[in-house]
């Protein structure tokens, strides 16, 4: 009885320190692509942003489109010596919105992102939306990156929205 008791224990002590590894060095996001660095969608690799980072992090995204909205919450170890890259070589990503409200959108608290090469198209809001308060940290950038909002007289439709708050 007291052996099932000690190897009992030892397996949920063992169980709780099971977590996701934080993110460091070079990733590619491609549906087509398989491996332990690849993540087939974008929603995936942010997922695994939410174990935090150890380092910069360099996401090789695949020139094609991606039937996808994002949002960026904070990502735990990112500053001015550790950032998140997404850079698509040669053609665009292209974010394909399919008609949700905002294409790209980045929480308050998010920093240190950095996007390449990026178009983002169908959205109904706005394609890139920096939401947050004065709690805000930003230091992002974009590269060649269009974000491509629909004809429309709607004043509610636009191609980038800073809340008046964000930093």
């Amino acid at each position: 009885m007291k052996a099932k008791f000690v190897v009992s224990a030892l397996l949920v002590l063992s169980l709780a320190g099971v977590s996701s590894a934080q993110l460091s060095g070079n990733y590619t996001i491609d549906p087509n692509g398989s491996g332990p660095n690849n993540y087939t969608t974008w929603g995936a690799a942010i997922a695994a942003l939410g174990a935090g980072v150890s380092g910069n992090v360099v996401f090789t995204v695949a020139s094609t489109t991606f039937q996808e909205t994002l949002v960026f919450s904070p990502i735990t170890g990112v500053s001015s010596l550790a950032t998140v890259t997404f850079q698509a070589v040669g053609a665009p990503a292209i974010l394909d919105a399919g008609a949700s409200a905002n294409g790209l959108t980045i929480s308050a608290g998010t920093a240190f992102l950095n996007f390449h090469n990026l178009e983002v198209r169908n959205f109904t809001g706005y394609g890139l939306f920096l939401t947050g308060s004065s709690a805000v940290r930003g230091n992002h950038t974009f590269t060649n990156c269009k974000f491509d909002a629909p004809a429309t007289t709607s004043s509610s439709v636009r191609a980038a929205y800073m809340q008046s708050a964000y930093q």
